[in-house]
This record gives structure tokens, sequence and C-alpha cells, in this order.
């Protein structure tokens, strides 16, 4: 017989359900997992893997769940269950630590959402709950969560964005923290009754007939099928119900409809908020989507708010709500409800009225001297947002109160004082008062007394910066083509600082930036429009940044943010974009050129290169998801990129390759003096590759700060005292999956770390004991020589004097303070103070350099210039020299160099990059070069008298021995070695320079007091109980002088050294003759000086006969 059943004007909606006994099986317990943001150390077992291993007795760090990375924004899960099944509900246990609940970590679980997909992608799936509570510590570690949906992946996430404002009981940071996730099917049973129910609505339409043959038919065709579905859109008028019975199966017909669709107010003023509510009526799971202008809106919004509640009367409620209305959400707004048969929609339009804009002229807090004008000016710059507003007028107020005196229109009003007063001095605010939104503009005015100081108005950096009070912060519109806020602080001297231009950005940047996040915010998944926003931000990029000018640091961090933000969208929608224009931006970005920028974006804002690390490895791990990757590759000055896929059972890594162009060409693998090297597995059994991502930075250490202080700005709870120094290039590895424990090992070969463990290392260490030592003997040396000065009293020894005392210092500051490189001024102090003792130094040595020429060589060969010399004192304008042009030449470097890497980065001396340490080296090398000269003049001397012509060949040798150690340490000729070791494979002169200048005070005190007579002698009267010690050291000294010996015993006769005067030829007769003769000779002394050639010998006379 042929049931039926007749309703008017409409088709039943009709769904079956299935009343069956059910078997449970956890379908997640094993399948393969992954993990946004693993665990990092590998000696802890918190691995994705834990949470679907079957157990959870021990809730806490005891290897039974999976725990992610400290201190991420986002922070996601999923579960690969093989293939698409029918899911009952899914259970999940969170980390407790095994203490009563709640545990101190349910604030970590709050707010968590929980999706079934099809993909690995969540934003693909059906959001099967979001954990929303208002009470601290409501959320339960153990959830049972209803979601009868069919999928493969179980997709847990959660999040902590910048910018949202969470509950306060939210941890600050997203975590991942699964002890164990199980998932149920249902596995239907046998049954023997069956109920079904049709609802049938009264509409104007069509006659429709449902015989109930057909749900007979098909049972009988299909017995444990579960549901038939027929969706159609009904509104909420009488229904009908009918009921029939059989004997096989229990089945519900419901009907599912749409009673209402409705928003707050379809006209909304820009800044407030909206909501829209969808009602329906339903007996079944269905899917709901939204959409704005044909965009679907997704939960991976920040703006919109999606949840969905059920009610007890059998409807469930869904709501859109957006707490700031923009211009952009004006337009259609469409809900769309289906299932696999059939669909209904809604849809409304919503129209926004701009927020209020209103202008003050001058547009910033600025100051004017007392007596001068006072003019304010209040627009409203867009009257169209008054629209509706029939009520209240533009007003301004000081500190509250209302001004009285003004003129005003209906968009704009003026007040305005001819002669300012401190009185005026306060807070002007202007306002509409008929807008019903709080939107009003507000300035500072100081009036500065005559004795107050104050910064004087001035050009600089295109800015004009009007007159400011000292101790406040000027604001001025940033200058041609940027956007933004220039910022500049007058100290309480009344001094102007440096500009800062950090938020001064090109407005090119400025708009791409604001349409990636209209796309953030509103979760827009429509690829063709994300991919041709994404791909034009990053060619524009491309062309602004490629230039060799320095970008500047306004630009910089807009471009940091820009590149997150592509990252961001990227992961989130699964778009495609140019990855070699995206690498190319970051290789510009990344160039040396821009350290002064890099400097200065890491000093003003959280960001500094380690940025541009973690949004490269948050792309590497988006591209390498993909299967059917192929080889690509990128190589930019200032970073390579490699992307490929190897299986490891039978392939190692190696970054960067070695090229070789045939088979009979070798490569030196030491060649390479950076690379990563992953060998060939013992262990893995798995046969199917993996893709990875390899990386090398060429340039980052140079950009990199010096300390964690951007780490510790983006968390002021953990203190750190550690100081961070890159000092290589930088390697990077991403793999598609988690590799465990290698054997071998990874293998990581900087060339720069090397050579600091190994040679650097050795250099250091005895510099650091060489320095103590001369720093410790040049004391010696100077205390000496005043305990005894009453002896050796003489202007040489005034220079000597000066020589100990700022090596002394020098060296002292250079160890103690060249690393204070973390305050800039106090770094550019000990820079400055570093240079001018090492060139007091210097100039010292070159000092008595002048001294030992001018009384040996000059009066060897010009006895009436050294007559002149030596017939007053010239040590005022010795000393004069040696303290004075330190001076010029310190100064000149400073106003040169200063802003521009005046010192190094990590260092406070002088920088070769720049070019300062020039200022420096080639004092240096001139002074170095004359004393050079001046040594070779007196060796020529002395070789030239008779007795040395006359001596063996042993003497000679002995005596130029004794007068080279006695002149090289007080001459600086062994900083010529500093010259050649420049080059870093000349090792040996390295070790030479180090060895001979660091311990240079010692040479000193054994040349100069040791072996100084005059010095031994004068110790031994001031201090009669050492003249054992003395008479010893005097007796170690009695050998042949270089010149000629002087004994205590005279000899019965004298060899006198002649030689002519050489300006006066052999046939000119002359009664002026030169004779070098012994202190205890014979000959007649007329116009006697002396001089020392070694301080520990004898003197002699140069006498004109």
């Amino acid at each position: 017989m042929d049931h039926s059943v007749l309703a008017i004007y409409t088709m039943p909606v009709l769904l079956l359900y299935i009343d069956t006994t059910y078997a449970l099986e956890n379908l997640a317990l094993g399948k393969p997992t992954w993990e946004q943001h693993p665990w990092p150390e590998t000696d802890v077992d918190f691995g994705s893997e834990n949470a679907v291993d079957g157990l959870y007795t021990d809730r806490g760090q005891g290897g039974q769940c999976t725990i992610s990375e400290n201190k991420q924004s986002t922070a996601e899960w999923r579960v690969d269950l093989g293939s698409v099944v029918s899911i009952s509900h899914i259970d999940i246990h969170y980390r407790t630590d095994n203490i009563p609940q709640p545990s101190p970590y349910v604030n970590r679980m709050a707010g968590f959402f929980l999706y079934v997909s099809n993909t690995t992608l969540k934003e693909d799936g059906y959001l099967c709950f979001h954990e929303i509570q208002t009470v601290a510590g409501t959320p339960a570690e153990d959830q049972t969560i209803r979601c009868s949906v069919h999928g493969r992946y179980i997709i847990y996430y959660n999040e902590r964005r910048q910018g949202v404002v969470y509950p306060s009981y939210y941890s600050q940071y997203a975590y991942n923290e699964l002890c164990e996730v199980e998932v149920y099917d249902i596995s239907p049973g046998v049954q023997t009754t069956i109920k079904a129910s049709l609802p049938f609505t009264t509409t104007s339409g069509l006659l429709s007939t449902f015989k109930t043959s057909t749900i007979e038919s098909t049972l009988k065709d299909n017995p444990t099928s579960s549901s038939f579905n027929t969706i159609e859109s009904i509104p909420p008028n009488v229904a009908y119900h009918s009921t029939l019975e059989t004997t096989s199966t229990t089945l519900s017909l419901c009907v599912i409809k749409i009673l209402h669709f409705k928003s707050n107010s379809l006209v909304l003023r820009e800044g407030s908020s909206a909501w829209f509510e969808l009602l329906v009526l339903n007996n079944t799971m269905y899917e709901r989507k939204w959409f704005h202008d044909g965009n679907l809106i997704t939960s991976s919004s920040t703006r919109f708010v999606i949840t969905t509640f059920l009610t007890e009367n059998g409807t469930s409620k869904n709501t859109l709500h957006i707490a700031n209305i923009l211009q952009r959400d004006k337009g259609e707004w469409k809900v769309v409800i289906s299932n696999s048969l059939r669909y209904a929609t809604r849809n409304l339009t919503l129209n926004v009225i701009p927020r209020l804009v209103i202008q003050m002229k001058p547009g910033y807090d600025f100051s004017i001297l007392s007596g001068e004008g006072i003019n304010l000016q209040c627009t409203v710059s867009n009257p169209e947002s008054l629209i509706d507003v029939n009520d209240g007028n533009l007003i301004i107020r000081k500190d509250g109160s209302l001004l009285a005196d003004v003129s005003k229109t209906n968009v704009s009003i003026n007040w305005s004082k001819s002669a300012a007063t401190g009185a005026d001095s306060g807070s002007y605010t202007c306002l509409h008062t008929g807008y019903p939104d709080p939107v009003f503009v507000s300035i500072n005015i100081i009036v500065i007394q005559p004795e107050q100081k104050r910064c004087q108005s001035e050009m600089s950096d295109g800015i004009f910066w009007t007159i400011t009070l000292a101790g406040s912060i000027k604001q001025e519109n940033c200058p041609g083509n940027k956007k933004g806020i220039a910022t500049r602080y007058c100290d309480s001297s009344g001094v102007w600082q440096s500009p800062s231009l950090i938020n001064c950005t090109n407005e090119i940047l400025m708009n791409a930036s604001t349409q990636l996040n209209s796309i953030l915010e509103d979760g827009v998944q429509n690829t063709d429009k994300i991919q041709e926003t994404v791909n034009s931000t990053l060619r524009l990029m491309n062309n602004l940044t490629s230039s060799s000018n320095e970008i500047s640091a306004g630009d910089l961090s807009a471009s940091l943010d820009i590149l997150e933000k592509i990252v961001t969208v990227t992961n989130n929608t699964g778009s495609t974009i140019e990855e070699d224009v995206f690498y190319s931006v970051v290789d510009n970005v990344l160039s040396t050129n821009n350290s002064k920028s890099w400097t200065t974006v890491s000093e003003k804002t959280e960001k500094d290169a380690s940025f541009i690390l973690k949004n490269m490895e948050r792309l590497g791990e988006v591209v390498i998801q993909n299967d059917n990757i192929t080889a690509t590759g990128y190589s930019g000055f200032n970073f390579d990129l490699t992307i490929n896929r190897t299986q490891l059972a039978e392939n190692g890594i190696r970054f960067p390759e070695l090229h070789v162009s045939s088979k009979n060409d070798s490569v030196n693998v030491e060649d390479v003096s950076t690379f990563l090297e992953l060998p060939k597995q013992d262990q893995k059994n798995e046969d199917s590759p993996i893709n990875y991502v390899a990386v090398i930075y060429k340039t980052m250490a140079e950009i990199l700060p010096s300390s964690l202080g951007s780490a510790q700005k983006a968390d002021q709870e953990e203190k750190s005292e550690t100081i961070t120094v890159v000092n290589s290039l930088i390697l990077s590895l991403t793999t598609q999956t988690g590799l465990g424990v290698l054997v071998p090992p990874l293998n990581l070969t900087f060339k720069h770390v090397e050579n600091v463990t190994e040679d650097t290392q050795y250099l250091k260490t005895m510099s650091m004991v060489g320095v103590i030592i001369s720093i410790a003997f040049t004391f010696f040396t100077f205390v000496i020589y005043v305990l005894v000065w009453r002896y050796i009293k003489s202007d040489q020894n005034i220079l000597m004097l000066n020589l100990c005392g700022s090596l002394f210092f020098s060296y002292v500051i250079f160890i103690s303070s060249v690393e204070k490189s973390d305050y800039e001024r106090l770094c550019v102090g000990i820079t400055v103070l570093i240079q001018y003792l090492f060139l007091v130094t210097f100039f010292s040595m070159l000092g008595i350099g002048v001294y030992y020429f001018m009384s040996i060589t000059v009066t060897y060969y010009a006895m009436y210039v050294a007559n002149n010399f030596k017939s007053e004192s010239r040590l005022r304008w010795f000393l004069l020299g040696i303290w004075g042009i330190p001076v010029i030449i310190t100064a000149t470097t400073l106003a040169a160099f200063y802003g521009k890497d005046y010192h190094q980065k990590f260092y406070c001396w002088l920088s070769m990059k720049s070019g300062s340490l020039y200022m420096f080296i080639i004092p240096v090398c001139i002074i170095i070069l004359l004393n050079l000269l001046i040594i070779g003049s007196l060796v020529r001397v002395l070789c030239a008298s008779s007795v040395m012509t006359k001596s063996s060949l042993r003497k000679k040798a002995l005596s130029a021995v004794r007068s080279l150690g006695t002149l090289l340490p007080v001459l600086g000729v062994t900083w010529l070695f500093g010259i050649l070791a420049v080059n870093e494979k000349a090792e040996m002169f390295q070790f030479i320079f180090v060895i001979a200048n660091s311990l240079q005070g010692l040479f000193i005190f054994v040349s100069h007091i040791m072996l100084n007579k005059k010095v031994m002698q004068g110790l031994r009267n001031k201090y009669p109980a050492f003249s054992s010690l003395m008479s010893f050291t005097e007796e170690s000294k009695k050998e042949t002088t270089s010149v000629s010996r002087s004994q205590s015993t005279s000899r019965s006769d004298t060899q006198a050294l002649k030689t002519k005067n050489p300006v006066i030829t052999e046939n000119e007769s002359t009664s002026h003759t030169l004779e070098l003769i012994s202190e205890g000779g014979r000959a007649v002394k007329k116009i006697t000086f002396s001089f020392n050639l070694n301080p520990w010998k004898k003197k002699y006379n140069v006498t004109e006969m």
C-alpha cells in the first residue's frame, strides 16, 4: 500500500537518526602526530607522540605528556587518524603535574580551540569547541567534547596574540601540554524499532508530496544507514508533524530551519560595536559559514568573535560579534548553513558612518616665550561623520574649563591670544558636544619664562624644530614622503639631542602594512586576494630596499613588521608567495649598509636581526610541508638558502654543498670554512624521504646586538646578565619532521669559532699575562726613578717618566674597560681616552728618539747645531708636543667619526670599518719610521768610531745588541710587527707582536733600571742595605762597551777616536776637529758635554779642540 503524507506549499525537511548501541574505539591511539613548536632540548621526552601513547598516569614531566616550547604566541598540535572517520566525541587530558585539580596549568589551557579537518589546516576544518570561561581557573584539565563530524585530522590550537586583551587569568604565552587525546567513533549495532517524525510548515509556494515508501526502500537497501538529510529554510510559522512506525530501525525526522537572522543595527558609526545573530531550529549537525562581501570569515580573525550556543528548546544560536566597526566592514554580510544535500542563506547590508576626525593646529604640544601670541584652530576633517548629529558643536576647553572667547562655524573653531602669560600654560582639548562617542584631541602649551632654559628653534633632518622648554620632548611630522611622528628631546641643559625618526615610515610601506593588517584581523581566506596583496607588497619592498643607500631605521622596522605579517598570512591561509622576491627583500634588509639602522631598531624597539631568523624558519616550515617539493635555492650577498628532499638512510645533508664541475675535479673540504653536515643515519627505519631547508647567514653577526637587551625587553620578568657576542656566520637547518636521536650526530663547523678556541685564545691569554707584567714593571720603573731622582735628574729621564706614566695608564684602562661597549657614551669616552694615552706614549717614544738624535748623531756631524741645542733646556717644547699633538689628533678623530661607527661594535676601540683607526695607525707608523731612522743614524755613529773599527767581531756584535736592547723598548720599534700581524695568516708575526709589546714594560725595566749604573748606584746610596745585591748586579755588567771601556784604574795611554767634521773637506785648513775620547783620557776639553748611548756604559765627551 502506498502510504503518503500531503503537505501544502512546501518540501518537507527530513533527517533520519538511527537509535543503536555503540562500541567505542580510540582512533587516535598510536597515530602520527605533529607539533608547531616542539620542546627544543632533545635530552627530555616531551614529544608530540606522547599525547596518543595511551599513557597518562604521570601527567607531569615524566615522559607521558607532550610539552611545547616556551614563550610562543601560538601553540598547535594535531593527530592524523589515517583516513576520514565518523567521530562521536573527543577526550582531552591536560597536564596537572599530578597535583589536585584545578592545577596551575589551567591558565595555559584556557581559551583553546579544537578542530576536526580533512586537511592539515585548521582553517579548512570544523570548530568543534572553543574554551571560553569567565571565571579564573574554571577550565577543567579533563574535557569530553561532543563533536559528531567526519574528519581525518584532530587539531588542538591555542594562542596569545600581541595586541589582544585576554582575561587576567590567561597565561602570558600559548602552550600545548597535552597528556592524552582520545578520539572515539560510532560503531552501529542491531535495533528493532523505528519512529519517524515529519515536520511540515505552511508557506506560500508549491505543493509537495513525501512518500514514506522512499524511507522503507532506502532502509531495506541500507539498514545500517544512520541519516538522511534534507534542509529547507522555512520561516517560523505553524509546524505540523506526521508519524510512521516500522519494525526495522528507529528514525527521527526533524526540520532544520533558520528562525531569524538579525543585527543590532544596519547603520553603525565607525568605532562602535556590532553583532549578528542567527537562530536555527535543528536536531542535527549542520555547517555554518559567515561571509562579508563574498569573503569567508574564519576563526583565525582577531576582530571577529564567532560563537555557537545550544538552547533547551532545540534551537542553536550563532553569533558574530565585532567589537570595533571599521569603514571596511560596510557592505553585505551573509550567513550560510548547509549539509551534504541542501543549504540556506540569509544576508544583511551594513552601512558604516565614518568616525569623527578632529584636527588641531598646531598638531603637537608646543612651547612659546612669554609675551608671544597663541592661535589654536580646531577643525572637523570629515563633515560626513556628523550625519544624524543634530545637536552640539565644537568647543575648546583648557584644563577642563570652557574657553568662551572663540570664533566658530559648524565645522571649525578658533581661539587666540595676543600675549601669552604663564597662566596660559596647560592642556587644551577640542571636542564635539553632540557626537555620541568620546572623540577629542588635546595638546599641551607651555609658556616659557625668561629665566627658564630652553632649546632654540632650528632646522635638523629636514624638520623645523620650534623652541622647546628644557626637559621636554618635542614632536613634529616626519620629513619628506615619510609618515608618522618624529621626536626630539631637549635635555635639562637646553641642548637638543639627536632626533628619533624610528616611527617615520615610507607611505608605501605604511599602506602595505595596513592591507596586511586587514587580512589578518578579518581572517580573510580569499586566496586570490591574499596572493595579489602579498606579492605586490613584496615587489614594492624589493624596489624600496634594493638601493645601495642605507634603509632608514623607520623603514627597516616597518619592513620587519611586514615580513612577519606576510609569513603569518601565508601560514594561516596556505597561500603561495613569490619566494625569490621574498628572499631578495630579506637579503636587502640584511645588508651591512643598514648596520646603523639595525642598531637604532634594536635600541628603540623589541626587534633585532633575530626577527629575520624566526620568520625565515616559520616560512620554511610551511614550504617543506609540501610532499611534491622540488630542489630550489637562493644565493644572495647576505645569505644563501637551499630547499631540498633527501632520505637520511641513504644520503646525508651537507650545506653549503661542495660544487664540483666534473668528476675529475677535487675540492678541499677545508676550503668551505663554515658548514653543517648531517651524515647518513645508521638507525633510521623510515623509508620515506624528508624535506629540509638550510640557510647560512653571512652578515648576521655584524648587525645582531651584542647583548640580550631585546630579549630582556620582551620578558621583563626574567633578568639576565648574559652578554651574547655573535662572531661567526650563522647556520640554520629546518626539517619536515623531528629527527630524534642522530647517529652519527650533526656536525657544525665555524671558521671563526675554531680560531677563537685555538690560536686566538692562546694569543689572548699571552697578551693578558704580558700586559699585566708590563704594567707591573712599568710601575716599578716609574717608582724607582722617583726614588733616585736626585741622582739621575735630567731632561732625558723626564721624558722616560712621561713614557712610563702614559704606558701604565693606557694599559690599565685598555684591559679594564675596552669591552664595556654596552653604554654608548661611556664607550666613546673610553675610546677617546685610550687613543689619547697611546698617542702620548708614542710621542714620548719619539721625543726620546729625537733627544738621542740631537745628543749623539747631530753632535757627531754638526757640533754647532748640537751646541745650540744644548745651550738651554728644550724640555718644555718636548712636553708640549708629547701631550699637545695627541689632543689635536684625538679631537679630530672624534669630530670626524662620531656617530659614524667611531668605535667597534663590541669593543671600545677605534673602528677599521669606519676608518677611525687610521687616525691612530698613521701617526704611529710615522713615529716608528722616524725612530727607525734615528736608530740607523745612532748605529752609524757607533760603527764609524775608530775603536769599533778595531774591535773584534764578538765585541762589535755584543755592543750592537746592548745598544739595540736599550733603544728598541723606548722607541717602540717592535710595534712594526703589529702592521705585519694584520694578515690573519701571519701567525708568527702575531705571536712576536704580542710578546714584544705586551712585555714592553719589562724590557724597559731591565734596560733602564737593572742595567743602568747610575740608577743602581742611586739605589745603593739611598738604600745601603741593598748594596750587596747591587754589587752583584754591577759585577755582571763589567764587559766591553760598544765603543770603548772606561776602567776604574786609568791606563797610561788612551786611544783617541778621531774623525773630521764632514762639513770641512780635506783640502780645507781648519783648527776645528772632532775627537771622541774616553772619560778617563787626556784630551783637552774646551767645550765639553756628555752623552750616553747605552745608559749602563761609561760616558763619552765630545770635545772641540
